[in-house]
């Protein structure tokens, strides 16, 4: 979040948002993870795909429009994301 730029966006304590992380090991599949770091635009596409402005709340087959301006969409069912 740092090396993006967007370490703001989740500390701000005046607006809540929901931040689905990946696991570690989720990190060790990236192929070309040094490129994307390195990479600061797709970085932050990445990153903003992962964010849902507000509380999304854990419903089934619920979808939630990320922060990120290309209008992912997150469906969460049976604990998945």
């Amino acid at each position: 979040l740092s090396t993006a730029g967007l370490t703001g966006v989740v500390s701000n304590s005046s607006v809540v948002n929901t931040v689905f992380a990946p696991t570690n090991a989720a990190f060790e599949d990236v192929a070309n993870l040094d490129g994307i770091l390195a990479d600061i635009n797709q970085l932050t596409d990445i990153l903003t795909v992962h964010v849902v402005a507000g509380i999304a709340p854990n419903t089934p087959n619920a979808e939630y429009k990320t922060v990120n301006s290309n209008n992912h969409v997150l469906v969460i069912g049976d604990g998945v994301v």
